[in-house]
């Protein structure tokens, strides 16, 4: 019933901060835990938790450190006496013991590691309980993937509506060229006299750009002849 139910909550949250508070509020009123914390596992996670002993610290069953465990998708369980420091790396609170679960997140180019934090440890975490976290890692690693495809295809969405309004407003701006082109030729061929002429060119050429201020002059080797100041 507790992973239908988390399940759920992860398919009802948009936003991945969004999942792991549901999913936090969720377990704490099932399994005896503080808090979720979602670290990148490339990174400095060991100082983000105030516990950098914790990459020399052997993983009992494997004979292996704590980061070797966890390149190789085993669950990793600090606790206050290995590590006395561990601190909890969002509010640097005391903590008595961190769960530590690598995802495995596709697409992503370095591990994440759901953290569970404890702040009065009780007892281990029973086999079935590291189980049901072992699953619910992988129901947040669906819930990654698909907020990561979701924002590649409102990316790729947004990219191509830009490039589709450029290449409008382009063939908008040609069609206007070639209108107002087509406009002043015809004006060439009518026979208006220059009251009428130059009024009508500056409106035409207002449609192509901003021109408030418009001047007609006759280029001579020596002087210029104005005909006309709009």
């Amino acid at each position: 019933t507790l992973i239908r139910r988390a399940q759920q909550c992860l398919n009802e949250s948009a936003q991945l901060d969004d999942a792991l508070h549901v999913l936090q509020n969720l377990l704490q009123g099932s399994i005896a835990i503080d808090s979720l914390v979602l670290l990148d596992g490339q990174s400095d996670w060991s100082a983000e938790l105030h516990c950098e002993a914790a990459l020399h610290v052997l993983h009992a069953d494997a004979q292996l450190t704590v980061a070797e465990s966890l390149q190789v998708g085993r669950l990793v369980y600090l606790t206050h006496q290995t590590c006395p420091t561990l601190c909890h790396p969002q509010t640097a609170k005391l903590m008595a013991s961190c769960l530590i679960v690598p995802l495995t997140v596709s697409d992503h180019q370095s591990q994440l590691l759901l953290c569970v934090m404890r702040s009065v440890e009780t007892r281990e975490f029973p086999p079935y309980v590291l189980n049901f976290f072992q699953v619910i890692a992988d129901f947040l690693a669906t819930k990654i993937t698909l907020i990561n495809l979701n924002a590649h295809i409102e990316n790729e969405v947004t990219q191509r509506t830009n490039l589709l309004r450029r290449e409008i407003s382009e063939r908008q701006h040609a069609e206007n060229l070639q209108r107002t082109l087509f406009e002043i030729a015809e004006l060439s061929t009518k026979r208006i006299d220059a009251e009428h002429l130059y009024p009508s060119l500056h409106r035409i050429l207002k449609r192509l750009f901003v021109a408030e201020n418009f001047l007609i002059a006759r280029f001579q080797l020596l002087t210029f002849q104005f005909l006309v100041v709009l």
